[in-house]
């Protein structure tokens, strides 16, 4: 019975991730490589609300609005977020996407 309580968590956890980037974000903190401890603030909301409004029109294959540009203090997630986050969440509801990034520095690409 373990077991079966087991998976059906499972399934609720990968359903809940799949319809929301916030919630992917909260639950997959832990695998991003020397993120540290995750410490939310409403910037983080907004960044993933953006960010899955942007992601939901390319899986409706809807015009874009406009372009996305994030403002915030170094430090604030950013990178995290958008660079490593993102793109695995959008592979899990589009996994034939491409996405191209950049960097100004390659120490944050080779992470």
């Amino acid at each position: 019975m373990a077991r079966k309580t087991a998976l059906s968590e499972a399934r609720l956890t990968a359903s809940i991730c799949k319809e929301s980037f916030e919630d992917f974000v909260r639950s997959f903190w832990c695998e991003v490589p020397g993120a540290g401890t995750l410490i939310w603030n409403w910037h983080l909301s907004t960044l993933c609300q953006e960010l899955q409004d942007v992601a939901e029109r390319v899986f409706r294959n809807e015009p874009k609005k406009h372009d996305c540009v994030f403002n915030v203090s170094p430090g604030s997630s950013k990178s995290s977020v958008c660079s490593i986050l993102y793109p695995a969440w959008i592979w899990t509801r589009m996994p034939h996407a491409r996405i191209l990034t950049a960097s100004h520095t390659d120490l944050l690409v080779l992470d």
